[in-house]
């Protein structure tokens, strides 16, 4: 078993009026429609070379499909119960689709998106993650991750991991994925070439982690966790520990966030984390030398807990359901 060792980086989160950008660091610069969409919207991916955003619209048993250049819905896929996690594999022009209910993986192939075999997987399909580099697609469901090959579309190899998994990042570089495992409220660092769980991170203290992001310039995991909620800065190095490090082994609360967060995401251009809250609150925390400080608690509305952050648009994309007073829609955000 290799020698994996957590850092955990302990960071006084204060929001200071000083700290406050001029005006909000999120600008909502326009609302799409998603028209006739019931029930609760989950996860968001993105066909960057079509400027397509495609969202699972779960209690619709649809997937809507968003010209973002048009600013418009289009489409919607049909035929998926309870879609959850979508993600889109440019390298095979595909889009993936988990289905919750059957615990299948649905491709849609190509600029038509014409529909393939589903994939069997198991219970409560969930996250799915793009791998371009190696040309899979990550699916957690379960008890495991699943990868799944895009040049076949057939599950290539199935990783236990214990527990059903819930928000996940790859580090490319250092080949692991680091998964939440709120069950037992760990996070485990898989080896995707081995198949091999290499630890299992306790969160003492802290659970129900869900959503998380990858820092990846500082090597560190970014969790959210809802109780209670707060961020978690989790720093892993292969290797020895270094004489004096501190935090070693044991979980420290880094800071407070917005309740009820389902996404996040680092925007390595800013050094800023963006945490999406049921609550009704995006929070924006910034990095430097101090660490990661919450600058700003953006408001939106009660039940939006899923989004997409693209670097390459450089935009946030908010997932609204309908509500009472509040139609179906994807809400535009420009960092400032």
């Amino acid at each position: 078993m290799k020698t994996l060792a957590p850092i955990l980086l302990c960071t006084v989160i204060v929001v200071h009026a000083s700290l406050a950008l001029a005006g909000d660091p999120l600008v909502r610069e326009s609302e799409i429609p998603l028209g006739n969409v019931a029930g609760r919207i989950d996860h968001l991916a993105i066909d960057l070379r079509r400027e397509r955003l495609f969202v699972a619209e779960l209690g619709n048993n649809s997937v809507g499909v968003v010209d973002l250049k048009a600013g418009k819905a289009v489409r919607q896929l049909t035929g998926i119960n309870a879609p959850q996690g979508v993600a889109y594999l440019a390298s095979a022009d595909t889009l993936y689709v988990a289905s919750r209910t059957d615990g299948t993986l649905h491709p849609f192939v190509g600029p038509e998106l014409k529909p393939a075999d589903a994939i069997e997987l198991g219970a409560n399909a969930d996250n799915v993650r793009a791998d371009e580099q190696n040309n899979l697609v990550l699916v957690g469901y379960g008890a495991g991750l699943a990868a799944v090959d895009g040049g076949t579309a057939t599950n290539a190899k199935k990783i236990e991991l214990g527990g059903h998994p819930e928000g996940f990042q790859q580090d490319v570089s250092a080949s692991r994925i680091f998964v939440n495992l709120p069950g037992d409220s760990s996070v485990a660092v898989v080896d995707p070439s081995t198949g091999v769980v290499d630890a299992k991170w306790p969160l003492k203290g802290l659970s129900a982690n869900f959503p998380m992001a990858f820092d990846a310039k500082r090597q560190r995991a970014l969790i959210a966790t809802r109780e209670p909620s707060g961020l978690v800065v989790l720093q892993a190095r292969q290797g020895d520990i270094l004489q004096g490090e501190k935090g070693f082994g044991d979980v420290i609360y880094a800071g407070r966030t917005c309740g009820d967060a389902d996404d996040l995401f680092f925007d390595a251009k800013r050094n800023r984390v963006y945490v999406i809250c049921g609550q009704g609150f995006i929070d924006t925390f910034q990095y430097d030398a101090n660490g990661y400080l919450r600058i700003a608690r953006t408001p939106t509305v009660k039940g939006a807990r899923t989004g997409l952050f693209s670097p390459d648009r450089d935009r946030l994309y908010l997932a609204v359901s309908r509500q009472e007073g509040t139609p179906p829609a994807i809400w535009v955000y420009k960092p400032e």
